[in-house]
């Protein structure tokens, strides 16, 4: 569910609320994609890194804990 647009600094180009945090109690955690420089080696692909709208980088909340996500684009 996309809940702002547009382009900033940062190479993102939407923002979005994030599922997992949401599911787990914490709903309006925006985050954004950013492109990383590092390659998937099985398939040659990026992978995309989640950016909070701070462009610090996203830790899903779950349960009083954070968990760090890597999303790959196929």
């Amino acid at each position: 569910m996309s809940l702002s647009s547009g382009v900033d600094g940062c190479g993102m180009s939407k923002q979005e609320e994030c599922i997992k945090c949401k599911t787990a109690g914490f709903p309006n955690q925006l985050i954004g994609f950013k492109k990383s420089t590092r390659i998937n080696p099985i398939n040659g692909k990026p992978f995309w890194d989640l950016i909070n709208p701070d462009n610090s980088e996203h830790e899903h909340k779950q349960n009083g804990t954070y968990l760090k996500h890597l999303k790959m684009v196929n």
